[in-house]
């Protein structure tokens, strides 16, 4: 029998099932960074475009109006810099820090769980649509998982392991810190810190730290928050800003459009579309029967602390849903790590009804690895297909033919005709291009190369010399070129 267990084992590679897990996540990821990036999502976002302005037009004074979100700022301001006004220069802050928060994501979940759940769960999660969403835009949405899973996975870390406890607590601080300058990132770290309060081992831990380490981590606290004070004084709406409150008084407001959107975002699986800029249904019905499992497993193992934390962060998550139906950045972590749970239950219900039998326990992972992998692909297939093939009216195609226009009319001096709220986007561009006017008021005459973008109106006899269109079917015009002289 010993013989045929090892036989097996070498058949099916059992010494390199987490070297080759990882690997896979690993080409997982790639793919969903690197697969047609200029083309998917279809163009620039407005909000995209404000983040652009606000990252490259940032200034460092005394007001502390950049510390909001600084460590994207900075980066997203450094890309377009080096990179020039393009969609990967724009998404790149993105890229990496989502790179990031799924290395901290899979880390956190080797200690909370075997290598084998870690491995699906981490699958599941970088293919998840929330997580492709935030990956692969320009705005810093994916600021709030990483500050959160970092929060969790130095908690983590310092719970397990009492080497280089310090270390982990200057780590717990700076992701508070982190939280605190995130919007939303209020509601995360309260339900974290509020379940640590309350959890018995987890009071024993905080109790043990020497006087002296302690009162360097409130200084160093107290100084990262300073910043933050001096900005809000200069500017008394950003404490109501990151705390959300502006959602809080819409969803009382209006509370059946708020559950509307909350059932298209999570419950309406027999829709594939757009909610504003972001692909619905976030989940498909296996990742919310995994969640289900590991949201009942949570209330079975209630005492532990790690289903403490979980059911106190799921309670808030379930009320900020209904608040923000499309924040997409405070529901991904929650629900992932829900589901890595679910994941390890269903494998561990599976094997024990085959305690002793190789065989079996083997045959069963066979369904269980083609439906993880149905899961993952079926997440990719649907984001890619519903950006290639739908079209999404928040998004603007316009700049990438703009630019090709631009560099097409070489040293001669060209108008770009847009709206006011692309304005001050479409002016990045005269760094790259010196001859380019940007205005929103179209010209009297054609005395020069003119371009103009297709929500502007126009009232000219003459005919465009080059309509840039896009392959979409609605709204397909993304730039018209007039030329002097053109009949």
């Amino acid at each position: 029998m010993a013989f045929y267990t090892s036989l097996l084992k070498q058949v099916s590679l059992y010494r390199l099932r987490y070297f080759l897990g990882y690997g896979f996540v690993v080409i997982l990821l790639f793919v969903i960074v690197s697969s047609d990036l200029g083309i998917v999502p279809n163009g620039i976002s407005q909000a995209e475009a404000h983040q652009a302005v606000a990252s490259s037009t940032m200034r460092f004074g005394i007001d502390m109006a950049w510390v909001v979100n600084a460590p994207y700022n900075i980066l997203q301001k450094t890309a377009i810099h080096f990179l020039g006004v393009s969609r990967t220069a724009i998404v790149l802050p993105s890229m990496i820090f989502g790179v990031m928060t799924i290395v901290l994501f899979m880390l956190t979940l080797k200690q909370w769980f075997r290598h084998s759940v870690a491995v699906v769960a981490t699958a599941v999660a970088v293919t998840s649509i929330p997580f492709i969403t935030m990956l692969r835009s320009g705005l810093p949405d994916i600021m709030l998982p990483f500050w959160t899973i970092l929060l969790l996975y130095g908690a983590v870390k310092l719970l397990i392991k009492r080497d280089n406890a310090f270390i982990w607590k200057c780590v717990i601080v700076v992701a508070l810190l982190g939280l605190l300058y995130t919007p939303l990132g209020i509601y995360p770290m309260s339900v974290i810190v509020a379940s640590a309060m309350f959890h018995p081992h987890i009071r024993s831990r905080l109790r043990h730290i020497p006087r002296h380490r302690f009162i360097i981590l409130v200084v160093a606290g107290a100084v990262g928050v300073t910043p933050l004070i001096i900005h809000s004084i200069h500017q008394p709406g950003t404490i109501a800003d990151l705390a959300g409150i502006r959602l809080f008084q819409d969803a009382l407001a209006q509370p059946k459009h708020h559950l509307a959107q909350v059932f298209d975002a999570y419950l309406n699986i027999a829709r594939s579309g757009f909610s504003g800029t972001v692909v619905v249904p976030f989940f498909n019905i296996a990742s919310l029967s995994l969640m289900l499992l590991g949201l009942f497993t949570s209330s079975k193992q209630r005492f532990t602390a790690r289903s403490y934390v979980l059911l106190a962060w799921g309670g808030m998550t379930a009320i900020m849903v209904w608040v923000a139906p499309q924040a997409i950045a405070l529901v991904c972590i929650p629900a992932m790590l829900f589901l890595a749970l679910g994941v390890d239950t269903l494998v561990a219900e599976w094997y024990k009804l085959f305690p002793r039998n190789p065989y079996a326990r083997i045959a069963g992972l066979i369904p269980l690895t083609i439906l993880f992998l149905g899961i993952a692909l079926g997440n990719v297939a649907h984001y890619f297909n519903t950006h290639e093939h739908l079209h999404n009216p928040f998004y603007s195609q316009s700049l990438k033919d703009i630019q090709h226009a631009v560099r097409s009319e070489g040293a001669h001096e060209v108008t770009l005709v847009t709206t006011p709220d692309m304005l001050t986007f479409y002016t990045l561009l005269k760094k790259q291009h010196p001859l380019l006017t940007v205005t929103t008021t179209p010209p009297v005459a054609i005395d020069q190369p003119t371009l103009i973008t297709p929500d502007v109106t126009t009232s000219y006899t003459i005919r465009p010399s080059r309509i840039a269109t896009s392959a979409f079917q609605e709204n397909a015009v993304t730039l018209r070129v007039y030329r002097p002289n053109t009949k």
